[in-house]
């Protein structure tokens, strides 16, 4: 909406034409012949020269009065009004403080309740003059006044809306991920915008230059998760979580004997992250998190009737731990035979020695040591039996035919010998040994 000056249509009519270049020369023509006149007037023509110099007079004074309003309608014609509204182009309701400015100037204002404003506008420049308008949730509008059209409804586009994401640990309720790095591509193009994600595993992305029907991509990552990613519209992705699954570790202990054979149910513990026992196939195995592991552990291992262990799995690169266990040995007797009966007896080879196991043993354990030609050595056990009044004195067998390595359940006596030993060429030791 123009308002074109200060003075009305007839005014402004009058204006042009008093002051027209032709009249402004006609004036000083006329003042000019009227002055000569009255100079070359005879003296006795006293009021011919009287009326020719006020004649010259009037018009010189018309002359300068024309080209002062010439100058004052140029000024006041310079400056026009520009009044007009700003609406919202998505729902059409007024925007109240958008800046309306004039480009190339300080001239500016802002829009009331009603969407309205008002600016004054320089004629001379009116023909080439621009208003920048602005607003934060809109997006800016450069109207060309000599554009035709009507230029007092002024419509703006909303800016399209930040895509707000946020990643979190998919195993811990609400845990935001910092320093993830996030991605956001058009679909089926490259890269577009990168950036990484706060203390509150929050990222914001400004894509309001792009088309509001694109399709994008949203990526996630970081060193201790899964990527993770969602698509849509800037609309349904302005408000984007992303969860994200956590990189997880297996650690994996198997304990064997000294055979090599895998031990059951023996103890593993994992210092600082858990323990756990070992299955029919001597493995025990757990998973970790990633990001809750420290480089190297502590693993100590204990059994029933192992000596217990420890050692160092790495969780960079040693996922599998083997660890070999040794029996947990208590030698209850060392006995020293003779490969015959005993001077004087018929087939006594050894002293009487006692036998008092541990409460916690497993086994009894007889072990030969001899040469290594004599590996088939034989025997049995007797309890010395003393005579008494309630005893003939006749000793009882207690074990035959006794090899290395053979294993009895606990037992317990104080008046035990070796006897009847066969496939011995000289003297051996046997040691009875508590497995616990």
């Amino acid at each position: 909406m123009l308002s074109s000056t200060i003075l009305s249509a007839g005014d402004a009519s009058v204006l042009s034409q008093i002051t027209s270049p032709l009249a402004l020369m006609a004036y000083g023509a006329i003042a000019i012949f009227s002055f000569l006149g009255g100079l070359n007037a005879k003296k006795q023509h006293r009021n011919t020269r009287f009326f020719a110099l006020l004649a010259a007079s009037v018009f010189a004074l018309m002359l300068a009065a024309g080209l002062t309003m010439n100058v004052i309608a140029a000024i006041i014609g310079s400056e026009e009004r520009v009044a007009g509204n700003v609406y919202s182009k998505s729902d059409g309701l007024p925007i109240l403080g958008a800046l309306v400015a004039v480009a190339g100037s300080g001239e500016a204002t802002r829009t009331k309740e009603d969407g309205s404003f008002t600016l004054t506008v320089a004629g001379s420049r009116k023909s080439h003059t621009h208003l920048i308008v602005t607003h934060d949730k809109y997006i800016e509008a450069d109207v060309d006044l000599s554009a035709p059209g009507d230029h007092s409804v002024i419509r703006l586009k909303e800016k399209l809306p930040l895509l707000n994401i946020t990643v979190l640990d998919s195993e811990l309720i609400s845990h935001p991920i910092p320093n993830a790095v996030v991605t956001v591509r058009l679909k089926g193009e490259n890269e577009i915008l990168r950036g990484a994600t706060d203390q509150g595993g929050k990222v914001d992305f400004d894509v309001s230059s792009r088309p509001e029907t694109s399709i994008y991509v949203v990526e996630a990552v970081d060193q201790f998760h899964k990527p993770s990613s969602s698509e849509g519209n800037v609309f349904s992705l302005k408000q984007v979580i992303l969860n994200l699954e956590p990189k997880k570790t297996k650690l994996k202990v198997r304990v064997l004997d000294s055979s090599g054979a895998s031990v059951q149910k023996a103890t593993v513990v994992i210092r600082g992250l858990g323990s756990g026992q070992t299955g029919s196939d001597g493995i025990y195995s757990s998973v970790w998190r990633t990001d809750q592991m420290q480089a190297t552990y502590l693993v100590e291992v204990s059994a029933d009737g192992f000596e217990p262990r420890s050692s160092t799995i790495h969780t960079d690169s040693d996922q599998l731990l083997t660890v070999t266990l040794d029996l947990r040995l208590e030698v209850l007797a060392t006995v020293k035979v003779n490969n015959g009966p005993l001077p004087g007896q018929q087939s006594r080879a050894s002293s009487n020695f006692a036998i008092d196991p541990p409460k916690d043993t497993k086994k009894i354990r007889w072990i030969v040591e001899a040469d290594s030609n004599q590996s088939n050595i034989s025997f049995d056990v007797n309890v010395d039996i003393s005579f008494s009044l309630t005893s003939s004195g006749q000793d009882k067998k207690f074990k035959v035919t006794v090899k290395s390595g053979r294993e009895e359940n606990r037992f317990q006596n104080d008046d035990l010998y070796i006897c009847e030993v066969k496939g011995a060429a000289k003297p051996f030791r046997v040691k009875v040994i508590a497995v616990r």
